[in-house]
């Protein structure tokens, strides 16, 4: 068993093993910010690099057997190139084997190289309790990694004089690359009748995904959760293929296992509930205020400008001169170093702050702190901490999906067993699933929408709709399919709507979605927030867009 890391404050990777309150979590989050700010001041030469040690200290105690890296790295940077057609997510997420890409697809999965991977890959997943599971525990910086490991160019590049605000996530295109490979994988294992082995490399992919996302800074936060959504969205796509084939391969006791050792609502990795802000980011903000600013007065022009021009460049050194350029003006209507120091402070708290609220808390309705900064004032927070926000709308998204990919398994594993769809969307409980999770987004804490078409008629419609009905005298046919329009969004890529017809074949599951409003599911508009639509979560959207695509003539 792993040592005990709960000495390690602020680390929702590690610390959320540990800190099962929202309490303690925040004391750790005072903490830390504190611990920040006392480094602002005029430091002693030896802790020079004390942010640096910072981030890295919360993998200082993970135990060697335990460390995912150790054992993917070596093997990701042996991976084949994927080919060029097969080089996206979504991509391999939709193909089918009657595409015509398939044949290279397999043949590159099959490849030595990526068996090894997938084997890798099991193995640093095969533990499903969040208090001894697997850590990607690779630290910042080629100064704090292995020799071996820094060949490979596999980690996260902080430069000569380490600078957490240049970080480079080297490591990142390997990890996606092994994306594709579970999700090209997991088309081939249910393509040949191995249907639960199909949804089993799924759950070992998004424990891999969540890693990524439990990870201490931004890019790789939402890298990690991006992969996650997308896995948890495969996990219903690959059970809806299932459900909808000659022969279904996926079996009540498969899906059961899966429910209740791999992905259940408590225990499990992916338990959403210790998904936490990062913190490399106010290290990194910290860091660069005391390289760039003199304590009680200003910012150094030139080593203002030169390093928040470097920052903002990235990997793009053709942007240096202008970029330099630009700071070189802006320094000279910054704020000053306690003003500054003061904001990074009151931006990042700020963050956390709504981080662990609900969707509809009144304090989202208020104004971030960020939004109320001069831009011009305080561009060097704009440019380090701007983005922070964006997590929220991805965690409230991650919340939905781990709750929907639950409940629809469980319901589709009842239809495996009993042969026929339950009455209600609890029934499932406890043959298949501990317990059902309530809908994130329902404003009332009402369970998930659930019905299925024509069977259930009047109670796919909200009371207002029937009264409406009833007083109007209008006929309704009792046989005519529940209308869905979707309107299809994922991994960055937005696609025409189109409409999907049901009937009594299939059950709808769905959530009230971003605004709270729960309005019988005739709208799937997933996270735009609109009072006329829902969160369609069966079936799967990215189901309805493969067979839309093929319907169309784009299928990859």
């Amino acid at each position: 068993m792993p040592t005990d890391r709960s000495a390690q404050p602020f680390s929702r990777p590690l610390a959320s093993r540990r800190l099962s309150t929202a309490g303690r979590a925040r004391s750790a989050l005072a903490l830390c910010l504190a611990a920040g700010l006392a480094s602002l001041t005029p430091p002693a030469p030896a802790r020079a690099d004390s942010f640096v040690e910072t981030v890295n200290s919360f993998y200082k105690n993970v135990e060697q057997k335990k460390r995912s890296d150790l054992v993917i790295i070596p093997v990701l940077a042996k991976m084949d190139a994927v080919p060029t057609k097969l080089n996206d997510p979504l991509t391999a997420a939709l193909i089918t084997p009657n595409s015509k890409q398939w044949k290279t697809a397999l043949e590159w999965i099959s490849a030595q190289p990526q068996l090894d991977a997938l084997a890798a890959l099991r193995k640093v997943t095969d533990d499903d309790n969040w208090k001894t599971a697997w850590v990607f525990a690779q630290p910042y910086g080629a100064n704090a990694i292995d020799p071996e490991i820094a060949m490979t160019g596999l980690y996260t590049e902080l430069g000569e004089n380490p600078t957490l605000a240049m970080a480079e996530f080297k490591h990142l295109d390997a990890v996606r690359k092994l994306e594709l490979l579970a999700h090209y994988e997991a088309t081939r294992l249910l393509a040949e009748g191995k249907g639960d082995e199909a949804l089993s490399l799924m759950v070992h992919w998004a424990y891999f995904a969540r890693q990524i996302a439990d990870r201490q800074f931004f890019t790789e936060k939402v890298a990690g959760t991006q992969m996650l959504v997308l896995a948890l969205q495969r996990m219903r796509d690959l059970a809806w293929q299932d459900f909808r084939s000659e022969k279904r391969t996926m079996t009540p006791e498969g899906i059961r296992n899966t429910l209740y050792s791999k992905i259940d609502a408590v225990r499990s990795v992916l338990n959403v509930s210790r998904y936490e802000l990062p913190t490399g980011d106010y290290q990194a903000a910290s860091q660069i205020v005391q390289r760039t600013f003199t304590p009680n007065a200003r910012a150094k022009p030139q080593e203002f400008s030169r390093s928040f021009a470097r920052i903002a460049a990235g990997n793009r050194p053709y942007r240096l001169f202008p970029e330099n350029a630009k700071w070189g003006a802006v320094v000279q209507m910054h704020a000053d170093t306690n003003e500054t120091t003061k904001r990074v402070k009151g931006v990042f708290g700020d963050w956390s702050r709504r981080f662990d609220v609900g969707p509809f808390d009144l304090l989202l309705k208020i104004p971030t702190d960020w939004s109320r900064i001069d831009k011009v004032q305080f561009a060097s927070l704009d440019l380090i901490l701007g983005n922070l926000g964006e997590i929220l709308a991805l965690r409230n998204q991650l919340r939905i999906e781990a709750a929907g990919t639950r409940a629809a398994l469980a319901t589709y594993g009842f239809f495996l067993a009993r042969g026929d769809f339950p009455r209600d969307v609890n029934a499932s409980v406890p043959q298949m699933i501990r317990t059902m999770d309530r809908d994130p987004f329902s404003r009332k804490s009402d369970k998930l929408g659930f019905f299925v078409p024509i069977r259930d008629f009047q109670a796919a419609l909200d009371n207002l709709q029937v009264a409406e009905t009833l007083r109007d005298k209008r006929v309704i046919d009792p046989n005519a399919p529940h209308t869905i329009r979707v309107f299809p969004s994922m991994m960055g890529n937005t696609y025409p709507n189109f409409e999907i017809p049901l009937r009594a074949d299939t059950f709808v599951l769905y959530s009230a979605g971003p605004d709270g409003n729960t309005n019988g599911m005739f709208l799937a508009t997933q996270m735009i927030e609109d009072n006329k639509g829902d969160y369609l979560l069966w079936p799967p959207v990215i189901s309805l867009l493969r067979k839309n695509l093929q319907d169309t003539g784009k299928a990859p």
